[in-house]
């Protein structure tokens, strides 16, 4: 997501998540079939694939995106349900009260004890919204690090 609007190309998304000590990254819901190309290049792996990736149209002929699971048209929440078995994954990111999306250490989560509770072995992704600045990302891994998210 913080990808969206700020690179014209992937390589230099991928040598800025390196470069702020993410080893991974995700295939954001905002990406192009050609963005998705072009990320599978870069040096950076990728961990995971956000529901739903790359952005592409419905057998209905509207984007993705737009399909709801929780739809109240049976065709429309099944397609839903289709994409996003494709990409399911749970993922790491800060809140403020309720406003979510925020880089970690940027907000109120207890991130200690989330730590208790995430299995052993599973993949940590980081969502951060294009809202959070580079600044604000500096050191996200270190702190989670700290908190004994990441091993």
């Amino acid at each position: 997501m913080w990808v969206k609007g700020r690179f014209s190309y992937m390589a230099e998304f991928a040598t800025k998540a390196i470069g702020l000590g993410f080893t991974h990254i995700e295939a954001s819901a905002s990406i192009s079939p050609q963005m998705f190309s072009e990320l599978i290049e870069a040096t950076v792996p990728i961990s995971s694939i956000h529901s739903h990736c790359p952005t592409v149209m419905s057998s209905r002929g509207i984007p993705i995106s737009s399909l709801s699971l929780s739809s109240l048209d049976k065709n429309k929440r099944i397609e839903a349900v289709s994409f996003t078995k494709k990409t399911i994954n749970l993922h790491l990111h800060d809140i403020i009260g309720i406003s979510d999306y925020q880089a970690p250490g940027e907000g109120d989560m207890n991130w200690e004890m989330g730590a208790k509770y995430l299995p052993s072995g599973i993949v940590k992704i980081c969502e951060i919204h294009k809202w959070n600045n580079e600044e604000q990302i500096q050191g996200v891994v270190n702190l989670l690090h700290k908190k004994g998210i990441l091993n």
